[in-house]
């Protein structure tokens, strides 16, 4: 082979070389170009959702304080209107007495809070007008319960009376057991009830 083919056939040899080296960094140059491009878009997807969940929980937050507010507001004024139902009714008690209905209602809770305390002797301590309504019914009483009960017992009211609108304080008769069953306690264990339910409409549960 002649020096000049020789010279040619290099020429040739590094030209294709040449070709296939710049075919090669083309085809990574495009590759580097289209995974930076997809790398971007996979950015700014995140940074749109990202951006969209900030929003949503902004709004779940804001929607969530002005529910609260308006339950709020509801269960004040269903707070309001159950205090004047409860006025009412003490007033109403309070006129009762007397009544055949009231004798009643104090035979009950007196029998009530005997039945809570495991004794043979009680004493049933009330105010003043309810003393000589139960002091007139109490054979009845005794009865009553100590078929309930299946034993003796004994019952008296004590000489002492208590500031109340009616009801009952029954207790053994060394005064170590109580039972509260005057008005005053069952209208304050409905409102706690009730206070209880507000709580679990406000905030939720069971």
């Amino acid at each position: 082979m002649s020096l000049q083919s020789l010279k040619s056939s290099i020429e040739e040899i590094t030209k294709q070389k040449a070709s296939a080296l710049i075919e090669e960094a083309t085809k990574e140059a495009e590759r580097i170009v289209e995974e930076a491009k997809r790398k971007a878009e996979e950015l700014r997807e995140k940074a749109i959702k990202a951006r969209k969940d900030e929003l949503e929980a902004i709004e779940k937050s804001v929607l969530s304080i002005e529910e609260l507010q308006w339950k709020k507001k509801i269960l004040g004024k269903k707070a309001e209107i159950l205090e004047k139902i409860f006025s009412e009714a003490e007033r109403r008690i309070a006129q009762m007495a007397g009544e055949s209905a009231y004798r009643s209602f104090l035979k009950n809770v007196a029998a009530e809070g005997i039945m809570r305390i495991p004794a043979s002797e009680y004493l049933i301590i009330a105010n003043k007008r309810d003393s000589e309504v139960l002091g007139g019914g109490l054979k009845e009483i005794e009865e009553e319960v100590q078929k309930a009960k299946r034993s003796q017992l004994t019952i008296e009211i004590s000489d002492d009376h208590i500031d109340s609108l009616g009801g009952v304080l029954v207790s053994d008769k060394n005064m170590r057991e109580y039972y509260n069953n005057t008005i005053e306690a069952r209208i304050s264990q409905s409102k706690m009830r009730l206070k209880g339910q507000f709580y679990r409409e406000l905030f939720g549960g069971e």
